[in-house]
């Protein structure tokens, strides 16, 4: 069993039957963020903490790109492109959130390896601004 599935499955033992059936990784970003949205429907900030949590385990320490890429295209990318520049403030406060659910520097380094791209020049500074993103790490 791959190492996603078995922390997927681990962390989210109610959609045992869905994550067994997700094909790929791409398959279970795309439930995941599904739940994300209910959660924050319903307000269940603990659900938010645990989908946030996977995804930064996935975007800091996995050494494949596919399941960065599902977790970037299928929700991630998402919340930068979409949720941030919202002129509602419930939508925009998925992105905001980030800041709440990931540590500073686990935020800094998803943000200088993944979010960085996806802004425009002009946006990038209040972007950097309203999350509390600190300098890119030295490799």
């Amino acid at each position: 069993m791959s190492a996603w599935r078995r922390l997927a499955l681990e962390r989210f033992p109610q959609l045992q039957q869905e994550i067994n059936q997700a094909p790929d990784a791409r398959a279970l970003w795309r439930l995941l963020c599904a739940e994300l949205e209910r959660a924050y429907a319903h307000e269940e900030p603990q659900t938010i903490r645990t989908i946030h949590e996977y995804g930064g385990w996935t975007l800091t320490h996995s050494h494949a790109r596919e399941l960065t890429a599902a977790a970037m295209s299928e929700c991630y990318s998402r919340l930068v492109d979409e949720a941030w520049k919202s002129e509602q403030m419930e939508e925009r406060r998925k992105a905001l959130d980030l800041a709440v659910y990931w540590d500073g520097e686990v935020l800094t380094r998803i943000y200088w390896s993944y979010f960085h791209s996806l802004l425009p020049k002009h946006e990038q500074r209040e972007f950097i601004a309203e999350l509390g993103i600190g300098k890119p790490p030295r490799e």
